[in-house]
Order: C-alpha cells, then sequence, then structure tokens
C-alpha cells in the first residue's frame, strides 16, 4: 500500500487514494522512513497501514484491491502448502486467527476462493482460542497432524 501511494507521489501510476492516506498518517511522504525506522517497532508501524488500505478498497480503489486479492491468494496458498506439509487431508477445517482478517470480506473474499481452489472442501471458522491455548493444545496432543514436522528430540518431535 505505501509502496502504491508513493508511485502516486512520484508520478508513476499508484494510487491518489493511498496516497491522501499514507499523508493523513505520516504527513509528507518523503519523512516516511525516518519515521517508520526511528518508531520503537518499525514493522508495527507499517502493518498498521493494512488498515488503510483495507478502507480504501472498500472505498473502491482499485490498487489497494488488488493489493487485498493478492494478499488473500497469498494467505490461501500459505495454509494449503502448510496443509500439504502437516499431510492433512480432506476436508480441512481452517482456524482464522489474527487481526488481519478482521478486514472482512475485502481479504476473506479472495482468501475463500483461493482455498477453494487449492484446498477443495475446505472450510475456514474462526479460532476457538489465542495463540496461547494454540500452542498449549499442540504441546499436550501428539496425535496433532504438525508433530512428524517437528525435529526429532524436541518436545513432541517424532523419535523414530
Amino acid at each position: 500500500g505505501i509502496d502504491q501511494a508513493l508511485r502516486h507521489h512520484d508520478g508513476r501510476g499508484g494510487s491518489a487514494d493511498l496516497l491522501s492516506r499514507v499523508e493523513f498518517r505520516w504527513g509528507d511522504p518523503c519523512r516516511i522512513p525516518g519515521q517508520v525506522q526511528g518508531s520503537a517497532n518499525p514493522a508495527r508501524e507499517i502493518a498498521a497501514f493494512a488498515r488503510d488500505v483495507f478502507a480504501s478498497a472498500r472505498a473502491g480503489d482499485c490498487a489497494a484491491q488488488q493489493i487485498c486479492e493478492t494478499a488473500g491468494a497469498e494467505l490461501a496458498h500459505s495454509v494449503a502448502t502448510a496443509a500439504q506439509r502437516a499431510r492433512v487431508r480432506p476436508p480441512v477445517t481452517i482456524a482464522a486467527t489474527g487481526g488481519l482478517l478482521n478486514a472482512g470480506a475485502v481479504l476473506t473474499d479472495a482468501l475463500d476462493r483461493n482455498l477453494a481452489k487449492l484446498l477443495p472442501g475446505a472450510t475456514r471458522q474462526p479460532a476457538s482460542g489465542d495463540a496461547l491455548a494454540g500452542g498449549h493444545l499442540m504441546a499436550v496432543h501428539p496425535d496433532l497432524p504438525h508433530h512428524h514436522l517437528l525435529p526429532e528430540g524436541s518436545p513432541g518431535g517424532d523419535d523414530r
């Protein structure tokens, strides 16, 4: 999103709406690198702009919509790859966690469309707990499909 904003700022296409959102958030676009790198958590500073991209996509901005479409496809690809590596067989139920999915249909529609192609029959549901609960579940249930991925000798790993 920031790239598309800066492209517009430089006259290389991009998105006027995303540029206005960058300017509202950070002021002069030329100062973004210093402001971001000077913040306490640069990654979080950049990630926070995702909300602006989602809002821009919902408002009809084509560049932001394409970003959301690509993000949904990449998320689906990551999920499908993880399912393959964990040797999970269909039907697959995916627990969706994290604030990113709070974007709603602008992101989740693309995710679901791509999941349907990559993992036919997969269903997505909200998580029944947080990351800590998931870590605990993984640690205490050796029958979950991820255990064969753990190194030998690790807690829950395959010691064959």
